[in-house]
């Protein structure tokens, strides 16, 4: 209770340094006048890091393949492989929506990009003797994440070596990190990438503006917009992404009225007029000349008229939501209980500083009133996303797909919470955050187990069935005892009918079977 109290005061009470953390985007001027400054890395210091990140992400890698096995085949994977293999065009494959979205246009064409690289390193695979359905970019995108997510603990969240690397093994020991490798989509980890090297650079950028006013047009700024016009570019959730961004900057330059908070503005509002026009004009444009016929947008429309109507059928929506939003956040925190994902939100608002002497508007702009509002835009974002795809509430859906894209923005606010505990405690405070970031990545690892067994034995079992039956008829002895060839399996493929979900697909009738076979079967 002592420490507590005492973090509670210097949060509360010591207005020059909150009003300092608040305006600055990173901890180093707050931290120079609680605790003395901490040594910069040396050269080999950094070096033995980042062989230790490797090292985990390595761990990762193995880990999460020996446990997927022979991964699943999503229904949809049935479409998608055969597409990216069929050897037309690259641009024709990348737009044609019709294919890669069942005709609903989201304008995300660069997740096609990874799809399209994930099934060309599949083929190779088989090619020379190694069937798998893994996805690379999965894990490399997963590197990237990791990667950006250490940059923003270790060096502008000022968080040592140790904490940091373990909010990166919070990220890699989710759920959807281990098990969600088969191919199928790569949008939900791109736009979690995206985001996560969106903050990244916008740490970076803002940290650039002190100092010299030069850093006013450094190329950190377009790097910024890059990052941010990439995540609509990879999901629709991600232009949601964008749009909080958006309104994260402006309150950002409201409050510290600097010209590096407007510049950052400027370029998040040139990344979102980027994407709307893209979306509307550019991307349709570009599917017309590429496949000839025109872009569905529809899909964007919510049928808000019919859910209002029936009050059963909203308040599944609202409930859902709010279940979306809580699994998102404990799943990702350590698989945490309901109730201790409750304590640990609660933590973390008090923890951040507010603005005690503000009033009205710009009393909302502190940082934990923004926390209070992104907990209620993402609560808004799943709601959006529950009236438009209704069928996305399920268990695998809520643990171990559609929860992911926000991971990111949880570890980012629960290491800021931590760096303010950090300076208010001192040392101490430090050693309390490496026993926390330690019980949470036991949690998260203990669920291993419990997060297989959903996915092995719910709506995913007849996926895991297929993928069983399909790379074990893959395997050279049983190609040859079939005697299939590879212009019997081409023909096959194209009169195969896709399945539907939860469908116990004929291995004759497979075709991710067939698409596989077309490439390795013996000749004729």
């Amino acid at each position: 209770m002592p420490h507590w109290r005492r973090l509670c005061d210097v949060v509360a009470l010591d207005r020059d340094v909150l009003n300092e953390m608040n305006s600055a985007p990173t901890l180093e001027p707050a931290l120079d006048r609680l605790n003395p400054a901490p040594s910069k890395s040396t050269a080999s210091g950094w070096l033995a890091w980042s062989l230790v990140f490797l090292g985990l992400w390595v761990c990762f890698v193995a880990g999460s393949v020996l446990l997927c096995g022979t991964g699943f085949i999503h229904p949809e994977t049935h479409s998608f492989l055969p597409h990216y293999l069929s050897g037309r065009p690259f641009l024709e494959l990348i737009f044609d929506n019709r294919t890669t979205e069942w005709g609903n246009y989201q304008a995300r064409e660069l997740a096609f990009v990874f799809d399209y690289l994930d099934c060309q390193f599949i083929a190779w695979c088989a090619e020379h003797g190694h069937a798998h359905l893994f996805s690379a970019s999965h894990y490399l995108l997963l590197l990237v994440a990791g990667f950006a997510l250490w940059r923003i603990c270790a060096r502008h969240l000022a968080l040592d070596h140790p904490v940091a690397l373990g909010f990166v093994a919070l990220l890699w020991s989710t759920p959807t990190a281990i098990f969600y490798t088969s191919f199928y989509r790569s949008a939900k980890v791109a736009v979690l990438t995206a985001s996560l090297c969106t903050i990244w650079a916008w740490f970076s950028a803002a940290g650039a503006r002190r100092g010299s006013t030069t850093a006013l047009f450094s190329w950190k700024y377009p790097l910024f917009a890059i990052c941010a016009f990439c995540m609509p570019m990879v999901d629709k959730m991600g232009l949601a992404f964008l749009c909080m961004l958006g309104g994260f900057l402006a309150t950002r330059w409201f409050r510290t009225r600097s010209r590096g908070d407007a510049s950052l503005l400027l370029a998040g509002g040139a990344a979102l007029g980027a994407a709307i026009v893209y979306g509307w004009k550019i991307g349709p444009a570009l599917t017309m000349a590429m496949v000839h016929y025109p872009a569905e947008t529809g899909y964007s429309s919510l049928p808000l008229g019919e859910i209002i109507g029936e009050p059963r059928r909203f308040g599944a929506v609202i409930l859902g939501a709010l279940l979306f939003t809580l699994d998102s956040f404990r799943i990702v925190l350590g698989n945490l209980p309901a109730g201790l994902a409750l304590a640990a939100a609660f933590a973390i608002w008090r923890l951040l500083p507010r603005d005690g002497a503000a009033t009205g508007f710009r009393g909302l702009l502190s940082p934990a009133w923004l926390f209070v509002i992104g907990c209620c835009a993402v609560f808004g974002l799943y709601a959006v996303m529950l009236l438009r795809f209704e069928s996305m509430f399920s268990t695998e859906h809520r643990r171990v797909f559609y929860s992911y894209p926000v991971a990111g923005l949880w570890l980012v606010v629960a290491a800021a919470a931590v760096r303010y505990a950090v300076l208010a405690l001192g040392a101490r405070g430090m050693l309390w955050a490496r026993i926390a970031v330690v019980l949470s990545v036991t949690g998260s690892l203990y669920a291993v187990q419990e997060n297989r067994f959903v996915m092995r034995h719910g709506k995913y079992a007849p996926f895991y069935e297929n993928a069983a039956r399909c790379f074990t008829a893959l395997r050279p002895a049983a190609l040859a005892e079939a005697g299939l060839t590879r212009k019997q399996a081409a023909t096959l493929l194209a009169e195969a009918p896709l399945p539907g979900d939860g469908a116990i697909v004929d291995v004759r009738q497979d075709r991710v079977y067939l698409a596989l076979a077309a490439r390795i079967a013996p000749r004729e």
